[in-house]
């Protein structure tokens, strides 16, 4: 018992050094103008980046990325993850000593 409680406490400790997470997913995204001749369709398209989401009433968001923050937004993106694996340690673990605690 001793033993899941100390392990209790340390995911509770990893779950609270995920505080910078965000929930969604990255799609990229490749613009071009619909003109047939134009400019943009020799030339490299621009690729742009969104993060859709569900909000609490579970509608799709779309929040735009800059360039620049791409790489933060998908560090917060893992860090969600494995905070997600932590809660799914954490549930086990604590039913581990649920299962312990009432047998006595």
């Amino acid at each position: 018992m001793e033993k899941l409680e100390k392990k209790q406490k340390i995911l509770i400790a990893q779950l609270v050094e995920c505080k910078d997470m965000m929930k969604g997913s990255i799609a990229e995204l490749c613009s071009s103008c619909t003109r047939t001749k134009c400019i943009c369709k020799t030339k490299s398209q621009a690729k742009t980046y969104r993060l859709t989401y569900k909000d609490k009433e579970q509608k799709s968001r779309i929040v735009y990325v800059p360039k620049d923050m791409l790489e933060d937004v998908k560090y917060r993106l893992d860090q969600f993850e494995k905070a997600r694996q932590i809660i799914d340690d954490l549930i086990k673990n604590n039913i581990e000593i649920f299962k312990l605690s009432s047998k006595n």
